[in-house]
């Protein structure tokens, strides 16, 4: 494991301010719990805008148009306006 690839910039992790955690704490859609921000494990994706945009592609996609178009009038498809993505 390279000493960066940790929760806290992993794609599957977010923080979760609902849970009522401290801001190291997290939760992880891979695992399905609540993970600290240093802890690690062998299904890291960095998390970049680009790694964010395909995966919300991905989630929010119906598959009623070809991937690469976008989603609804005005880009995206997903739930955060194009170019504007959290973290």
């Amino acid at each position: 494991m390279a000493k960066k690839e940790l929760c806290g910039d992993c794609l599957y992790w977010e923080h979760r301010r609902e849970a009522e955690v401290d801001d190291h704490t997290g939760y992880c859609v891979q695992w399905e719990m609540l993970k600290r921000d240093t802890q690690w494990c062998d299904r890291f994706r960095r998390r970049t805008a680009n790694s964010e945009k395909e995966y919300y592609n991905k989630l929010y996609n119906d598959g009623s148009q070809d991937e690469g178009e976008g989603g609804e009038e005005g880009g995206g498809g997903g739930p955060f306006p194009e170019g504007e993505f959290p973290g």
